[in-house]
């Protein structure tokens, strides 16, 4: 039955990122330096990420005779389940009449005796 239901999927992460560096360049135009060095410079970012999705097929014919053959073999089991209580009972009602048939042959048998 479950696969007639709809699907829900949870997802979770978290990153971190740490960047350093100094940048070089040669010949700078606007101030006539031939070399120039920047500053060090440093960048630490993190992000978190969470997402939940939820998807439902709207038919799929195989999951439906799946769920259609699977409800049949419960049926079947219910249906065998109940025929050995039905026998079991009919079993034990048998044997309780057997011992009660018995008993009363003996008394009678005991009577015809003492008589």
């Amino acid at each position: 039955f479950a696969v007639l239901l709809p699907q829900l999927t949870a997802s979770a992460g978290e990153n971190w990122d740490h960047t350093s560096g100094v940048s070089y360049s040669l010949g700078n135009r606007s101030t006539g330096a031939l070399y120039a060095l920047s500053e060090p410079s440093t960048s630490n970012t993190t992000g978190q990420t969470w997402s939940l999705n939820l998807s439902e097929n709207l038919f799929s014919w195989a999951d439906w005779m799946n769920f259609k053959a699977a409800d049949r073999q419960v049926a079947q089991a219910q249906a065998t389940y109940e025929a050995a209580q039905q026998g079991l009972i009919l079993t034990t009602a048998q044997a309780y009449f057997g011992v009660l048939a018995a008993v009363d042959t003996l008394h009678a048998q005991q009577s015809s005796l003492k008589a």
